[in-house]
């Protein structure tokens, strides 16, 4: 901790060295602890010792590349449009591309699969293909389904990558490419040249977002590493979950891997490309495109959800039957986006000071890599860890531990905004602040964060959110006597409950959806303030 600093910024330090070890050192720690142990006993007790039913064979780790893979590629089509749209309309189509990501990952495989119901023309006409032979019919019609859920559900992660590099094309390309009046098909093939590494960022952080993701393509019972890994963790006594956390490493590791990449981009600062003004030439049909993208993803689902009920009366039936799991779970989301949006201005804070570069970087990168590996090995780590001595059961044993898994699931988020916002300050001010010896907390609070508190609090508000409907975590570290939404929304997927699942996904993702809405309104406002279009940085 460097020397004279104030109380204020020690504070901050403090939090976020408590945050990294809570919910990153200490799982991490008991895992390598568990594998290292385990490996010293495998010859003695190997005779008796529990094998997991899964191996690292090459037919498994093909098909989970190919799902990740070509879901990145498909999401990443479908945000082109947004791309160009970003670079039309500035940082007013941020709030919105980010209200996306607050949906669910089943949002859109639970509400389209609706379509495919009993009694609905597409479920009659897959059962009579499953009767007159052709059994795969309704098993390829889910998995289809899946990655078309997950590709809409994931498409606003490449739209905000693409959209920065597209931001940065030259316009004098572009009016020469008008100029030569050349085809649609060699136009993209060349701003795709242009934009290879954008687009080749793009696929891969999606894959491996993918890799880790587990409930639709769980639903669809595809074969891939994750599935394969709950499936083991379901299956696998805890003193032999070592050999879990083993199988696990491969993907953790690349997950690490890339945290430590994605903190190095982030922290740099003011050393990052400029914001570009909109660009409002060329034809709007990029604006309409991310538009029914967009409806897609987030309200057409929740429609489904609505009109596939049978009687409204369900609605009010789901706050009677689930008030106690709608009670613990709300706890769970409004602590989870407290310490977000505190995550996000201390690290905002600490970005803006100039001190503590790498401390910063470690600690972004710690959440990075946790939050990108598989939700269920995450959530089964951090219950295991809590619940491994005397002194934590109690943790172990509250709604705490699911704050801690949803926290090292999602603190890389608001973690990441902060880094942002201390990147988009203006670097006249930051010299000028410095010189003023205006580093500490109060100073950065009256220069940046006051002015800028709204996006701190739609930090909070985005983690929260995500928190609302995570699930592959919280299946794995539910205390005893405490029920969770999430847990119950998973069991609506698994038996059809489908009048269960519609009440739940309109109060859930629709309330969720109007939240989101909410906040990215007001962040729009915000950013058409400025002329340039650049993201609000506390100016």
């Amino acid at each position: 901790m460097p020397r004279g600093i104030g109380p204020g910024e020690m504070l901050v330090w403090c939090f976020l060295a408590v945050l990294a070890v809570v919910v990153v050192a200490w799982p991490a720690g008991h895992g390598v602890r568990e594998i290292a142990a385990g490996l010293m006993d495998e010859g003695r007790v190997a005779a008796t010792a529990y094998q997991p039913p899964i191996t690292l064979r090459p037919g498994l780790v093909a098909s989970t590349l190919g799902w990740a893979i070509g879901i990145g590629a498909c999401s990443t089509a479908l945000a082109w449009p947004a791309a160009w749209a970003f670079r039309r309309h500035g940082a007013v189509v941020l709030p919105w591309i980010a209200a996306a990501m607050t949906m669910p990952s089943y949002l859109a495989y639970a509400g389209y699969g609706l379509v495919r119901s009993p009694g609905t023309w597409l479920g009659d006409w897959l059962s009579g293909m499953a009767q007159q032979g052709w059994h795969w019919a309704p098993i390829v019609a889910g998995k289809a389904l899946a990655f078309a859920g997950l590709s809409l559900w994931s498409w606003p992660i490449p739209a905000l990558v693409m959209g920065w590099a597209v931001s940065r094309v030259d316009s004098g390309v572009l009016d020469a490419m008008a100029m030569d009046r050349i085809g649609p098909f060699r136009r993209a093939a060349m701003l795709a040249r242009i934009l290879a590494r954008p687009l080749a960022s793009s696929v891969g952080i999606v894959s491996l977002v993918m890799i880790g993701s587990a409930v639709p393509l769980h639903l669809a019972q595809a074969d891939t590493w994750s599935i394969a890994l709950w499936f083991a963790l379901d299956l696998t006594p805890w003193d032999s979950r070592w050999r879990v956390w083993l199988l696990a490493a491969p993907v953790m590791g690349i997950a690490a891997a890339a945290g430590w990449r994605v903190a190095a981009w982030a922290g740099r600062g003011s050393e990052m490309p400029e914001w570009c003004p909109p660009d409002r030439r060329g034809g709007r049909a990029s604006t309409w495109l991310t538009i029914l993208v967009w409806l897609l993803a987030t309200v057409a689902p929740v429609a489904l959800f609505a009109w596939s009920l049978n009687r409204w009366g369900s609605l009010a039936t789901f706050w009677i039957v689930n008030a106690d799991a709608v009670g613990w779970s709300a706890a769970v989301w409004v602590t989870t986006g407290a310490i977000g949006a505190a995550t996000c201005a201390a690290v905002w804070m600490l970005g803006s000071s100039g001190r503590g570069a790498w401390f910063t970087r470690v600690v972004v990168a710690s959440l990075v890599a946790i939050g990108l590996s598989p939700g269920v090995v995450v959530g089964a780590l951090v219950n295991q860890a809590w619940s491994s001595r005397e002194w934590t059961r109690p943790i172990a044993d509250s709604f705490a531990i699911v704050t801690l898994a949803h926290l090292a699931r999602f603190a890389w988020v608001p973690a990441l905004i902060g880094c942002l916002l201390a990147g988009a300050e203006p670097e006249e001010r930051r010299r000028q602040r410095r010189l003023d010896g205006a580093t500490g907390w109060r100073g950065w609070w009256l220069a940046c964060g006051a002015p800028g508190a709204g996006m701190i609090v739609s930090a909070g508000v985005l983690t929260g959110l995500l928190s609302m409907h995570e699930i592959e975590s919280t299946v794995m570290v539910q205390p005893p006597g405490i029920d969770s939404l999430s847990r119950r929304i998973l069991q609506f997927l698994h038996f059809s409950r489908m009048e269960d699942l519609s009440a739940a996904g309109v109060w859930l993702v629709g309330g969720g959806l109007v939240l989101a809405c909410l906040a990215a309104g007001v962040l729009a406002l915000t950013a058409r303030r400025d002329d340039t279009g650049s993201p609000p940085s506390g100016t």
